[in-house]
This record gives structure tokens, sequence and C-alpha cells, in this order.
């Protein structure tokens, strides 16, 4: 019987990881977003800092500028995104998205989730994607946010948590 002992986190026993690095985050949209019927990249987010609120390993990268998400080391990753919508004068169907590039330049969009509401209506929607991270330097994601007719907001705060996203590294590559 063999225990390796690796300086990333990781346990091997008798070959097999038994023990990895473990990473969870969640952060929440800083403030309210409008959305276009054009995708529009939701940018403005910060770690959430409630009560009792934690986070475990590496920290996450964000460009609030373009909404870029860097990675803190390879692995595989769930990520679970939350938003709540709004739309005052429309009946409307709204999209939450994710863009993953493994190249550090071209996005795919690789999961829409749609919600619909009635005028002056509210709408939760859920967007989750499991992603391989092989390279921290390439593999990296936008989440983005639409909406039919050009309307609608994707509500955010800071002190509260109306759109958030959870980000937790599950296992190694």
């Amino acid at each position: 019987m063999t225990v390796t002992f690796h300086p990333d986190g990781r346990i091997l026993h008798n070959g097999v990881e038994v023990a990895s690095q473990k990473m969870v985050q969640q952060w929440r949209l800083r403030a309210i977003t409008t959305v276009s019927s054009s995708y529009v990249t939701l940018a403005d987010w910060e770690i959430c800092d409630s009560l009792g609120s934690s986070s475990v390993g590496s920290s996450m990268s964000l460009d609030t500028s373009s909404g870029v998400w860097t990675f803190p080391s390879t692995g595989i990753y769930h990520l679970n995104c939350q938003a709540g919508f709004q739309d005052s004068s429309n009946q409307d169907f709204l999209t939450l998205a994710y863009n993953i590039t493994t190249n550090n330049s071209s996005y795919t969009r690789v999961t829409e989730s749609y919600g619909s509401l009635r005028a002056n209506g509210y709408e939760n929607i859920s967007a989750q994607y499991v992603l391989d991270v092989t390279d921290t330097s390439n593999v990296k994601f936008k989440i983005t946010g639409q909406d039919q007719h050009g309307s609608g907001r994707v509500f955010g705060s800071t002190t509260l948590n109306y759109t958030t996203l959870t980000i937790m590294k599950v296992g190694e590559t």
C-alpha cells in the first residue's frame, strides 16, 4: 500500500486520487444591470460577504471591465449561476448563458437557460455548467444575459444575494 502526498494538495492511495485541493466561492452581482436584445456581459461582481458566508481555497480572478473569469488552478469546476430578472414593460423571454474560451480569445456559448415573464414581472433563472480547466491561461468564461425586447434588468446588490455565482472545484483534470 502506497500513499503519495503532492504539493498541490492531492493525495493518492495506490495511484488513485483520494483527496484533491478544494475550492468553493460564492459571488454576487453588485448592481442592477440592464440587458438588451443582444447578449450583455454581467461583469460587476463581488465575493459574498453577508453574515456567515465563507470561501474555501484559492480565489477566482475577475476582470470587471470585460467580465472574464480566470480560474486559480486546473481541475474540474461546477459553475452555478442564479439570476434575478425583471421587466416592467413587456411580456418577455429572458436568457442567462455561459460563454467559454479554451484559447483566451474566441468565446462559444455553451449553455442557455430561459425564463419568461409578463409585464411588471420577475423571474429567477438558473444556469449550470461543469468545465474541465486544463490551462488557466486559456480556459476562461463570461456570463451573459439577454432580454427579448431589450428592456429587462438583472438584479444586483452589495448587501443581498439577488444574482449569485457559485464556483466549486470538484476534482482534478
